[in-house]
Formats: structure tokens, sequence, C-alpha cells
């Protein structure tokens, strides 16, 4: 009877503690001690992460308790792990490069000459032109533009019944220049 209970106990908390439940979450100290296994699929990284020990409480005494280790099989999508780890990086450059601008003038910056295009909803144009504290606030995370035209005098480039509009960028971050200016 001990011996069931004890295998009882121990399913149920290896299915609370890691359980084929979809919300379960590892920490980065939890990856730290992957195993990785093999590629599958040319999609996946298989890897083994270990559990803490599962301890039985049906009246062991101590020391005497048996302890089960167990490992949790883990199927990590390569490429939304890589974009994560780029997108982090990324996130953490910009933030650092913010810090360390402490004169108010935010993040390094590379002027584009001649300003690049990009297309806004006219709705975000709209924003953009009136709002000086936001054209503010995006410069000092290194987005600049030229002067907004009145979104009433759109450029002939797009029909009057067109829901985007063109702006200039002026500036982008240092941290993004090589992503987006081709030289």
């Amino acid at each position: 009877m001990r011996h069931y209970e004890l295998q009882r106990q121990l399913q149920y908390k290896q299915s609370a503690s890691q359980g084929t439940n979809p919300s379960n979450r590892f920490s980065r100290d939890d990856l730290k001690e992957a195993v990785v296994i093999n590629q599958v699929d040319l999609k996946f990284i298989a890897c083994l992460l270990p559990s803490d020990p599962i301890a039985d409480d049906l009246g062991y005494g101590p020391g005497e308790s048996p302890q089960v280790s167990s490992r949790t099989l883990v199927l990590v999508d390569q490429h939304a792990a890589d974009e994560r780890v780029r997108v982090e990086w990324l996130q953490r450059e910009i933030c650092l490069g913010y810090l360390q601008n402490d004169d108010g003038t935010g993040v390094e910056r590379t002027i584009l000459d001649p300003p690049v295009p990009i297309l806004l909803t006219r709705h975000e144009k709209s924003i953009l032109q009136r709002s000086g504290h936001i054209r503010d606030l995006l410069a000092s995370w290194g987005m600049e533009f030229a002067p907004i035209k009145d979104t009433r005098e759109e450029d002939n480039r797009f029909n009057d019944d067109s829901n985007y509009s063109q702006v200039m960028v002026t500036n982008i971050p240092e941290i993004v220049n090589h992503r987006v200016c081709i030289r």
C-alpha cells in the first residue's frame, strides 16, 4: 500500500509541478541547466531540464524519505528563441544607450541623408504632426522626422481615399542603422 501511495503522490507532484500544462514557464536559470539533445525537424531544439527532486511526505523519517529525480523534455522553437535573443539584445542596447546619455539627448543617432520615407496611417501622421511632446519623446529614443506637412496637403503619390501618408525620417538610433540603411 505504501508503494502505491508513494507512486500516486509522485505522479501528482510531477503533474502539478511540470505536467502537460502549456502555461508552464521556465526561468533563465532553468534554461542554463538544460542539456541539449538534438535538433528536431530543423525547427526545434530538444532539451532536458533537471527538475527538483520530489520527496515523499508519507511518514518516512528524516533521511529515510526516498527522492526521485526527474527531468523534463522540452522542445524549444529555435526560430522564436533566436528572435527573442535578438530583440532582447536590441532592447538592452537601446536602453543602455539612452541611460548612458544622461545629458537628456537620449540615444546616439545616425543622420539619414537623404531622409528616408516611411508610411504611417493618416491618424498616426496627424498625431505626430500635432504633438511636439511625442516628437520629443521619439527624438530622445533616436527617431526624428522632417517637418511634417499638413495631412490635408498630401503628396500626389497617394490618392485622397488612401488611409496612409508618407513621413520623412531624418534620424534613427545608431544601433539599428546597419539593419535599416542600405548603403
